[in-house]
């Protein structure tokens, strides 16, 4: 704003500075100037006080104006205005109000102008004071009036402060889906995501952006398969699947555990069944079925009547005890069952002494070092010197109740010892004695003594027969086929090499039996440098072809048995 400079001269020649823009006012009577006529002058009115600092923002009140003194000269006007209040926080200072002049009644000193506003939020300045008001002139004649005090102006009110600008607005949120992954089944595998945030394992939920297409891919383990997707639009076992996110969605994958076939093959004369633990087998009618990676499968042999089992081949299997099948691929077995009778004892050999016959309670004890290599069917049971088993109970309680007997063996002799028999069920030391010793007498000859109830040798002495050949697998089998167990009930005994007769060793004279109840009660087998396997004790005797393929499991072709 311009600012205006008022000088004020009082009576006594001093000089008062007035507010700016202060107006003067000198009273006027019919156009002239009301001078004091016969009377002293009125003295000179004394100078308003300063406005005090008014409060913020309000405008100075006008000063009143002097009554007029008695007749005296024209008092000078009031001292220079009070100064404005100070100004406020961060607004301009308002404009003081002007001085009264001294003498007439001075005008009231303006209204000091507001504080404007400050910026960004300021306070308005404080506004000046206004002037005080001159003395009033004296009126005619009379005493001149005591000037009259001019009120300070108040100080401007404090500007109101600026309102702040509002804050700006934050960007729109994308919109967000979350997808999950469940995974199902039997096997083992992982799924992952690309955009990266699932892999599943561990982390099976992740958020995308909506829109977003995300590509899920799923890697079994080696021991699974990848079975295929279902749901969010995913289907099929390709290993990729591709979700646009367009509300929260699930996918499952599922993993299968690998499975094989295991599949048994009956042969043979003979009949039975072959079962699975775990079920799935059951040969005759399901001979085949899958089973998980790793699984043990215990396959069981169990001949009909009229038939006996001979044994396991395949996938490691031998024997004829259980059959027992690690699932680690697709495996085949061969069950073989021949026509005839079940044995009463049978001793496989394939790693112990278990009893697999028709009559339990017979076990194996092996005693010395005996060890347990390939043998013809399965492994077989090799004796060092001094080594030997024994079978308790078997000659008293089986050998003593049938009047008939089939004695069947696979023999391997290397160098064998002459001074122990490797079969021995013989008793010559109680009556009513009887039994069969086997031994080597060299390499090349057995020695055998057969003896009956009265205690009198079949032959008069131990019969020295030729012995197969040592360092190769020979299949022996020795029959007795006695009519009763009482006195006169006896038979010769025969002896087969590879089912071929190899010699008869005839009954005395007496004819008693070999075999009865009074027979030592101990089944003696096996020396050093013999190795045996898959011993059988069978109650009945065969024809030459039964014997080749129901006890040795070879190939009859009208008059000679080709071994396995």
């Amino acid at each position: 704003m311009h600012r205006h400079l008022l000088l004020v001269f009082t009576v006594a020649g001093s000089l008062a500075l007035a507010g700016a823009c202060g107006s003067v006012s000198t009273q006027q009577d019919g156009g002239m100037d009301r001078t004091a006529m016969g009377g002293s002058g009125g003295a000179v009115g004394t100078a308003g006080t300063s406005g005090t600092a008014g409060t913020t923002g309000a405008a100075g009140t006008t000063g009143a104006a002097g009554t007029t003194g008695s007749g005296g000269a024209t008092g000078s006007g009031g001292s220079a205005a009070g100064s404005g209040g100070a100004a406020g926080a961060g607004g301009t200072a308002g404009t003081g109000g002007s001085a009264g002049r001294g003498g007439g009644g001075g005008a009231g000193g303006s209204a000091g102008s507001a504080g404007s506003a400050g910026s960004g939020g300021s306070a308005g300045s404080a506004g000046s004071g206004g002037a005080g008001t001159g003395g009033a002139a004296g009126s005619i004649g009379g005493r001149g009036g005591a000037a009259g005090a001019g009120t300070g102006g108040s100080a401007g009110v404090t500007g109101t402060g600026g309102t702040g600008g509002t804050a700006g607005a934050g960007g729109t949120a994308p919109v967000v889906y979350a997808l999950t992954v469940i995974r199902a089944g039997t096997g083992i595998g992982t799924v992952t995501s690309a955009p990266a945030g699932i892999n599943c394992g561990a982390t099976c939920v992740s958020n995308f952006n909506a829109g977003t297409m995300v590509t899920l891919t799923a890697a079994p383990e080696t021991t699974s398969t990848f079975g295929g997707w279902a749901g969010g639009g995913c289907t099929g076992t390709a290993a990729t699947c591709v979700v646009t996110l367009s509300a929260a969605t699930s996918v499952m994958a599922t993993f299968t555990i690998k499975s094989y076939a295991v599949t048994v093959t009956p042969a043979g004369a003979g009949t039975g069944t072959v079962t699975s633990a775990p079920a799935g087998i059951s040969c005759g009618a399901t001979c085949s079925a899958s089973f998980n990676l790793n699984t043990v499968v215990t396959l069981t042999a169990t001949a009909a009547s009229g038939s006996n089992f001979q044994g396991w081949s395949g996938s490691g299997c031998s024997g004829t005890g259980t059959c027992v099948i690690t699932v680690t691929a697709a495996a085949g077995v061969t069950a073989t069952f021949a026509a005839g009778p079940a044995p009463l004892l049978r001793y496989a050999f394939d790693g112990n002494g278990t009893n697999t016959g028709s009559v339990a309670g017979y076990p194996l004890t092996l005693n010395g070092t005996v060890t347990f290599p390939a043998g013809k069917v399965g492994q077989a049971a090799q004796f060092a010197t001094g080594a030997y088993g024994v079978v308790q109970g078997s000659a008293r309680a089986v050998l003593g109740a049938y009047p008939q007997y089939t004695l069947s063996f696979w023999v391997n002799a290397t160098a064998p010892n002459t001074s122990n028999a490797f079969l021995d069920f013989n008793n010559r030391s109680t009556a009513p004695y009887g039994g069969i010793q086997l031994s080597y007498f060299s390499n090349t000859q057995y020695s055998m003594c057969a003896a009956t109830t009265s205690n009198s040798f079949l032959g008069g002495s131990c019969g020295l027969h030729p012995a197969p050949a040592i360092g190769a697998w020979h299949h022996v089998i020795i029959r007795y086929a006695g009519t009763g167990t009482g006195a006169g009930q006896g038979a010769p005994v025969d002896v087969y090499y590879d089912d071929v007769l190899a010699y008869t060793q005839a009954n005395d004279t007496a004819n008693d039996p070999v075999f009865n109840q009074g027979i030592r009660d101990t089944l003696n087998i096996g020396t050093g440098g013999v190795t045996l396997d898959d011993l059988r004790v069978y109650n009945s005797v065969f024809t030459v072809a039964n014997q080749c393929t129901q006890i040795i499991g070879g190939a009859w072709n009208g008059s000679v048995c080709t071994l396995p």
